[in-house]
């Protein structure tokens, strides 16, 4: 499974919605709250095997999925 639907498969076990996600989605139009958010990060920690810098523990850091899916590539070099 690539890194996109890894990270959507993440997110979907976080928000427990079922509605339509990409990797244009926005975060704000899924109701995401700080609470899913740190729960989103954490799960994507434990996924991915690496952990936030603490500047991006911030909602406001990551406006959609892809802004999630590009920062991964960055602190892996896109291998996980």
């Amino acid at each position: 499974m690539n890194i996109d639907n890894r990270v959507i498969k993440v997110i979907r076990s976080v928000i427990e919605e079922s509605v339509s996600l990409s990797a244009n989605s926005q975060l704000c139009d899924l109701n995401v709250n700080s609470i899913d958010f740190i729960n989103i990060v954490v799960s994507i920690e434990a996924e991915f095997e690496f952990e936030f810098e603490d500047r991006k523990l911030l909602l406001s850091e990551f406006h959609t999925i892809q802004s999630i899916i590009d920062y991964i590539k960055e602190r892996t070099g896109g291998v996980t």
